[in-house]
């Protein structure tokens, strides 16, 4: 049996645990002290990993389709507004597409099919309050 992962640089650690050798132990110390996960849909494949390498199981890298949410009627100078979250945070806004070099790794406007699902589902719902 073979897992499956999407995230490259977590495929590179585990590459390089398994490539240590050493024992069990030392492979899945070194994982976990060289790669963090830094979102929730990267904690499930981390777990993965780990079982993996305690199981002794192969694992295979592959590129996960990858999707923006437009946000039709936003729009300003920059152009269209996407659905964005900065790389080392959990809350979303709005932001134009990340061009800019200065902003484009820090910025993540792409993402996997269950994140979207929760995008879709918890963060755009739009609620009207009265201002007083």
């Amino acid at each position: 049996m073979t897992i499956e992962i999407c995230d490259s640089e977590m495929f590179d650690v585990y590459s390089k645990a398994v490539k240590n050798g050493g024992s069990l132990f030392d492979s899945v110390y070194y994982f976990v002290d060289n790669f963090s996960p830094d979102s929730e849909t990267l904690v499930k494949e981390y777990q993965a990993v780990i079982n993996a390498l305690i199981n002794r199981t192969k694992i295979k890298l592959y590129k996960a389709t990858k999707y923006r949410v437009k946000l039709p009627g936003l729009a300003d100078s920059f152009g269209q507004q996407y659905v964005t979250r900065l790389k080392n945070g959990d809350s979303y806004f709005a932001c134009g597409e990340k061009k800019n070099a200065v902003v484009i790794d820090k910025l993540i406007q792409e993402f996997a099919k269950d994140e979207v699902d929760y995008i879709m589902k918890s963060v755009i719902e739009g609620i009207v309050e009265e201002v007083k």
